[in-house]
């Protein structure tokens, strides 16, 4: 049975972290965290569906949670280009127009 997560919204907190390996335990601490402090943790690892885009996921999972956090330390370039994956600054720009 599949539960309405509208119904959760004030305990859900967004997750917007890097997901390599070197910041795995802090991402751990960051979910712990939460966990402890009665809530439920969002990530965009926990969206997977291949029948629907993935921003119209992480458009709805940003909608249904009261809360957000964002790490954004990992943002920058990489590469013999420097080019830097901007889909952090984004996810934080859409939580942000949406609390507004």
């Amino acid at each position: 049975m599949r539960r309405n997560l509208g119904d959760f919204v004030r305990f859900q907190v967004f997750l917007n972290h890097p997901f390599n390996d070197a910041f795995r335990g802090l991402a751990e601490a960051m979910s712990f965290a939460i966990v402890a402090g009665g809530l439920l943790p969002v990530s965009a690892l926990d969206l997977t569906a291949s029948d629907r885009p993935r921003l119209e996921m992480l458009v709805a999972a940003i909608q249904n949670c009261h809360y957000s956090v964002h790490d954004l330390s990992r943002s920058k370039g990489e590469g013999p280009q420097n080019f830097a994956r901007m889909n952090m600054p984004i996810e934080m720009g859409m939580a942000l127009f949406h609390a507004l």
